[in-house]
């Protein structure tokens, strides 16, 4: 490997590279293979540079370099394969700082993965224009997000409730307004609800506490940020199935008996 350096450095690629090819074919590693791809590139010679490369990944099958090299020799060959495989070695970019060269590739992967995003989203879009004829309004704002996600212009959502999963129950990441008939009574009520809020926000008796509060050791990561924060509080009218005495105090002396029946619980 030092001597395939040393004819590297001097300009003697062919030499660099059989020694490499040695290197590589005698049970070498991925950043081996790399480096031989490397050298092949170098000399032109790009089916080489991506076997080379090839080899790497069957080593390393997420080697951000091995594929963020194969995407580019695959663009340079004229493959229709390389705007998804840029798209697979942007998944596996490492956090920090990139070296200037590593950073120049990774931008032009980013631009050319973008155009094949909105490619792949217009190819779809006509494929399934036909059918949009025949669809309800809803019906076709799910096939919209279909045609997204395949085109990996948005991703997949799935329900992770932090306490309680109802099995069975289909995943829905917006709900259809017209199955809320209520909807037009919540929002007239808005101004009414934001005034409740601010007079019981206001109230002596008034608690307003963090949202979330998880007692310490409890294996719950993804609330860190907000357990016991006070950037996201909330006054309890109802706490656990029961009535905070505080606020029913607060309510009563603030609001009177005109508190509006949507506003059993308050959060900013």
């Amino acid at each position: 490997m030092e001597e395939a350096d040393r004819a590297a450095a001097s300009g003697d690629l062919a030499t660099a590279r059989k020694l490499l090819k040695t290197v590589a074919s005698d049970g070498g590693t991925a950043d081996g293979w790399l480096r031989l791809a490397a050298v092949c590139r170098a000399q032109g010679d790009g089916s080489a540079a991506l076997a080379a490369t090839e080899e790497a990944l069957k080593i390393e099958p997420l080697h951000f370099l091995a594929l963020l090299l194969r995407a580019n020799l695959l663009e340079r060959a004229g493959s229709d394969e390389f705007g998804e495989a840029y798209g697979h070695a942007l998944s596996q970019r490492p956090a920090g700082e990139l070296p200037p060269q590593v950073a120049t590739m990774v931008a032009h992967a980013e631009e050319r993965y973008k155009a094949f995003q909105r490619d792949s989203d217009r190819a779809l879009a006509d494929s399934v224009e036909a059918a949009r004829l025949d669809l309800t309004p809803n019906e076709a704002a799910r096939l919209q997000r279909f045609r997204t996600n395949a085109s990996r212009l948005t991703s997949v959502f799935h329900s992770e409730p932090a306490d309680y999963h109802y099995p069975g129950l289909c995943e829905r990441e917006f709900h259809e307004r017209d199955r809320f008939n209520w909807l037009g009574r919540l929002e007239a009520a808005t101004d009414a609800i934001a005034e409740e809020f601010g007079a019981v926000a206001a109230a002596e008796h008034a608690q307003l506490v963090p949202y979330v509060q998880y007692p310490e050791g409890v294996p719950l990561r993804q609330w860190a940020e907000l357990n016991r924060n006070r950037d996201w509080t909330a006054i309890h009218l109802l706490r656990g199935g029961a009535s905070v005495a505080a606020a029913d105090t607060a309510a009563a002396s603030d609001t009177g008996p005109g508190l509006s029946p949507l506003s059993t619980s308050r959060s900013t």
